[in-house]
């Protein structure tokens, strides 16, 4: 297998945008953005504050920052501040003000989703219902039609007198979410966002859509901007999803699969981009950092799932890491429930509450497996990230021969012609992957022979390996292990899974990665993928009783065809919540379930393998808390996608109390 470096044009800069944001100076190239005039990749994290309570804001963008976000990024939906026509909420959870001072406070710039249709599994894609009734139908919004874009206006208006005060923390801005055959309406949105006062250094929209090209955008006002996810909860059918692109190194920007459901489309030509050729960076706003389950289809996501998909991503040239989700949230419940579901006119039904996502960070706050290992990411990118950005991507001479070729090494390589680093995935989601011996030869510019670098690598294996890595006074041919901190003295590595950390000297010599030997005056050192710590809580005796509440909070579940699901009766358990609870643990096995305090929903969720957290800090003490669970039935079974061998019929769950101090964030 062979990498060939061809040199690249040099890039130019993009002159309509950039400028200046808490203390630093943006600008962009066609090939990757600078910050303060040096190459820059961001990481970037979707928080919904309108699905966080804003006590908990400085708190949980702390968090984020501690596992190496940057910038915050957030949707505005449209139905949590005007559900009522007139009627504005910028109060509480809501206060996109006091958000902006919060990510100021914290050190993060904000990256401002405006829409005005936002999707992010919202109510009519975050519209009012009286605005799809005003205008006659969704048909008639999203265009250059009125009245919808004087309600737009006016919505905007009212947004930007609670940001004007605070746009100087504003980073970017991205206008509409996956509207991919309207460069003219696009081009008016953009021109009434200026004239209204909106303004930042970044200016985007998603550049996803099918029909081979993404998106047609109005030339030269937006930066089309890309994503990528592990699974696709959306999609119609109930398979496995069996040769994703997603753990694939591509030239290919334009995921086949993301947006799938709102583009009525089943997948896409990629679009390939031709080295010399891109008008623009290669940035994201959507890597998955989980995915949402619907009703019908509940992928159980791993770590793996995760980071190997960021890892194919930054091979592939992404020289901007945006998660959707990074923090998951809970949905807000107004005159109506504010999910996505058949009722409301969608193709798939999400819990009512329960915006979990399996991301990073849950939706009370919980840190799972990626967080850690994405912080690893984050921390190369961090040292190594004004390196890696001017660097194009090359593919190899021998990739696999198609998506569902397991046999052969998928893997690409940046380089400058003087050094690199090698990216190499062996996993993917649902995927039934092989150990794989490989000889990998990069070709340099200096024509000297090329560096070649001899691999056995696990299934499930993935990572970055450094190509002519500079030591002090030494020049490392290779290193089967990623950097993740420098200084002038030391080096910090981190191994891989099933992989000897091992390095290749200039004279050929293969010595071992031990922490604490020296190279060229520099100390390195060694760590292993830092863990999360097992949670610590107490259990909690049900009692099992008979059904009190209604079941009306599974009556918006309908099978994928549209048929209702089979009914059966639920299962009622109680409780009584220990003093000091800060989160409630629900191990469950079923269908779906609901937690209430008196008639009041808490949270529900379709239950798929993974633990439930539920926040219950504002309930009080020794109330009487009632589980409710739909048990899974045949029928049912036979019409949701599963990870999981879901038993069929009543099984006893298990509550825990988790406390407020425990499993607080790791340093």
């Amino acid at each position: 297998m062979k990498f060939q470096f061809t040199k690249s044009k040099k890039p130019y800069y993009l002159k309509k945008f950039g400028g200046e944001v808490m203390g630093h100076s943006y600008a962009v190239t066609n090939h990757y953005l600078t910050r303060d005039g040096k190459p820059y990749i961001y990481r970037m994290g979707e928080f919904h504050f309108s699905r966080v309570p804003r006590s908990d804001w400085e708190a949980e963008l702390l968090k984020m920052k501690q596992g190496g976000i940057e910038i915050v990024a957030s949707y505005l939906f449209w139905i949590h501040h005007e559900e009522t026509e007139g009627v504005f909420d910028f109060s509480g959870n809501r206060d996109l003000g006091f958000f902006c001072e919060t990510c100021r406070k914290v050190g993060m710039p904000f990256f401002l989703r405006l829409g005005p249709w936002a999707h992010g599994e919202a109510r009519n894609g975050g519209f009012p219902d009286w605005l799809l009734e005003k205008c006659g139908g969704k048909e008639h919004t999203r265009v250059n039609e009125q009245p919808y874009l004087d309600c737009v206006r006016r919505f905007f208006v009212r947004v930007y007198e609670e940001i004007k005060e605070h746009m100087d923390v504003v980073i970017g801005i991205q206008v509409e979410n996956e509207l991919h055959r309207n460069a003219p309406h696009m081009e008016t949105l953009c021109h009434m966002i200026e004239e209204i006062g909106f303004h930042a250094p970044i200016r985007t929209a998603t550049g996803w859509g099918p029909a081979g090209r993404g998106a047609e955008l109005p030339k030269g006002m937006l930066l089309p901007v890309y994503g990528g996810y592990p699974e696709a909860p959306w999609a119609a059918h109930i398979e496995p999803m069996l040769g994703y692109s997603t753990f694939h190194f591509s030239s290919d920007w334009n995921s086949a699969d993301i947006g799938t459901d709102v583009l009525d489309a089943d997948g896409s030509e990629d679009e390939t981009v031709a080295l010399d050729d891109q008008a623009n960076p290669y940035l994201t706003c959507e890597i998955g950092g989980g995915n949402q389950v619907t009703y019908h289809r509940r992928p159980l996501l791993s770590s793996s799932d995760i980071t190997s998909n960021v890892i194919c991503r930054l091979g592939s040239g992404c020289n901007g890491v945006g998660y959707y989700m990074y923090h998951g949230g809970r949905n807000p419940i107004g005159k109506t429930t504010m999910q996505e579901s058949r009722k409301s006119g969608y193709k798939n039904d999400y819990p009512i509450i329960s915006y979990d996502f399996q991301a990073p960070i849950g939706d009370c706050g919980q840190l799972r497996q990626s967080y850690f290992e994405l912080r690893s990411i984050h921390s190369f990118l961090e040292y190594f990230g004004e390196l890696l950005a001017p660097m194009p991507s090359y593919l190899p001479d021998h990739a696999p021969k198609d998506l569902f070729d397991t046999n052969t090494l998928r893997c690409a390589v940046r380089s400058d012609g003087t050094r690199g680093f090698l990216f190499f995935n062996n996993h993917a989601h649902a995927e039934n992957m092989k150990d794989i011996t490989e000889t990998v030869h990069v070709e340099l510019a200096d024509k000297n022979l090329p560096v070649s670098i001899p691999l056995t690598v696990p299934k499930n294996s993935y990572g970055i390996i450094p190509i002519r890595f500079p030591l002090g006074f030494e020049v490392a041919e290779w290193i089967t292990a990623m950097p993740i901190f420098t200084d002038e003295s030391k080096v910090i590595f981190e191994a891989f899974d099933g992989i000897k950390p091992q390095i290749c000297l200039a004279n050929g010599k293969i010595i071992d990665l031990q922490d604490g030997i020296s190279i060229g005056g520099i100390k390195l050192g060694l760590c292993k993928k830092e863990r999360r710590a097992e949670d610590v809580f107490g259990s909690i005796p049900l009692c099992r009783v008979s059904n009190k509440l209604s079941d009306a909070v599974f009556e918006h579940i309908e099978n994928r065809d549209g048929s209702m699901i089979e009914t059966v009766e639920s299962v009622e358990y109680e409780f009584v919540l220990p003093p000091d609870t800060k989160t409630l643990v629900i191990d469950a096995m079923g269908n779906a379930a609901a937690l209430f305090c008196g008639d009041a929903l808490i949270s529900d969720f379709y239950l798929y393998g993974d633990r439930w957290y539920v926040d219950v800090r504002e309930i009080s003490p020794f109330s009487t808390m009632t589980l409710k669970i739909l048990p899974m039935t045949a029928e049912n079974r036979r019409n949701v996608y599963l990870e999981i061998d879901m038993p069929i019929g009543v099984c006893e769950p298990s509550v825990y109390a988790l406390k407020e101090s425990d499993n607080e964030i790791q340093n």
